[in-house]
This record gives structure tokens, sequence and C-alpha cells, in this order.
């Protein structure tokens, strides 16, 4: 079975804190694939949005930001 996570998990992938380490998806091989920042804004950008694929399979998976303008 292949499973694809997609949510809004609220947790900022752009800083290191324990928040991420509470999901306890790298735990299962689960390996965020957002790499930049889904969320921005005059005074911030954050990656909140996030999608999660079993690393040890999914591995070629290029993710790129779409401008809406």
């Amino acid at each position: 079975m292949e499973i694809i996570i997609c949510d809004d998990f609220n947790v900022n992938y752009l800083v290191n804190d324990n928040k991420k380490q509470n999901l306890l998806l790298q735990s299962y091989s689960y390996s965020d694939m957002v790499k930049f920042p889904t969320r921005t804004s005059m005074t911030s950008s954050t990656t909140i949005d996030n999608i999660f694929t079993d690393g040890t399979r999914f591995k070629n998976i290029d993710i790129k930001p779409i401008t809406p303008y």
C-alpha cells in the first residue's frame, strides 16, 4: 500500500524545535517533502503546510511552489 499524507499540521518545518519531533512521523520513515515557505507575510515565512511520504520508497519526488503572480 502506498500512503501519502497531506495536511496542515501547524508545525513550522522551517524551524527546528520539539513540535516536529512530537509528530513521530520520522520514526515511521516518513519524510517532509516541502522545503520552501508555504505561507509568507511581510514579517514572517513558515512551512506549516507539508506533504509526508515514506522516505524509503519515494526518494525522487520534486515539489516546487507555484507563484500566483
